[in-house]
């Protein structure tokens, strides 16, 4: 600590120089850090190990299934619908067309303002 009127340095403050030289030593490092490494331990492969609710989770949420698995049902309404025995149950279908009503009139509400 410097008192004043007195000519001690206070030491524990840093000199400019001593600032940019850990700056600079901080950069080199980063620089160092992300420079590709050419050793045995980092030419060994990356692995990963998986959970087993993250090895279902990746089999159901798959796109194809999931793709095939709606052409299926659709197949299977469209022959509903063929045959006449397709019959919805009528509250889920009052359901929808609620929803539906209520989402179009809160999306006229939000244009308008």
């Amino acid at each position: 600590m410097k008192i004043p009127g007195s000519d001690a340095v206070d030491n524990n403050k840093p000199r400019a120089n001593e600032q940019t030289t850990v700056r600079r030593s901080s950069a080199e490092g980063l620089a160092e850090h992300l420079r590709p490494q050419n050793n045995s331990a980092q030419s060994k492969a990356d692995s990963i190990k998986v959970s087993s609710l993250g090895s279902f989770l990746q089999s159901e949420l798959n796109p194809a299934k999931m793709a095939e698995e709606r052409a299926q049902k659709i197949a299977a309404l469209k022959e509903q619908v063929r045959n006449g025995t397709y019959a919805p149950a009528t509250e889920d279908v009052a359901r929808s067309i609620g929803e539906e009503l209520y989402l179009e009139i809160a999306l006229a509400g939000d244009q308008k303002e």
